[in-house]
């Protein structure tokens, strides 16, 4: 299934035993950052990915990407279609903040600030806690 970790094992000169040398690790679906599912049953949503610098420059109808959520910064996720935290702190805010609100919400996404990008086009599985770039076309929670 998408998300899932697969390993590739190859060698040179080929057909050779034992001489296996390369080794990658790949994930299937185009994973762009995993974390914790914070609130069960919310689904999947698809949009573009905002990346939160201040209240001021805050579009609406964006996924919401933030280092950490602090209680000043709770209505800024009222415009927003979903919230990927890459820290834990805030955690407890961002699991009430995804049920009162209906979206969802993954934390512990390591990186996923220098990851994602601004406008950058994305689905937030918050079942799975996984972010896919380059999302086809699915049908969205909101």
């Amino acid at each position: 299934p998408k998300g899932s970790l697969i390993i590739q094992l190859g060698g040179s000169p080929v057909g050779v035993s034992g001489s296996t040398n390369v080794l990658r690790i790949n994930s299937i679906g185009n994973v762009a950052t995993r974390g914790m599912k914070m609130v069960a049953g919310k689904g999947k949503v698809q949009g573009l990915i905002h990346i939160f610098k201040n209240k001021t420059t805050t579009p609406e109808d964006r996924i919401l990407v933030m280092n950490y959520l602090l209680e000043s910064d709770l209505h800024v996720l009222k415009r927003a279609k979903g919230l990927i935290l890459q820290s834990q702190k805030g955690e407890d805010l961002a699991r009430v903040a995804g049920e009162t609100l209906n979206i969802p919400v993954i934390t512990r996404a390591e990186g996923a600030i220098s990851t994602l990008y601004d406008n950058e086009m994305v689905m937030l599985d918050g079942d799975e806690g996984i972010v896919y770039r380059n999302p086809a076309k699915v049908e969205s929670k909101k």
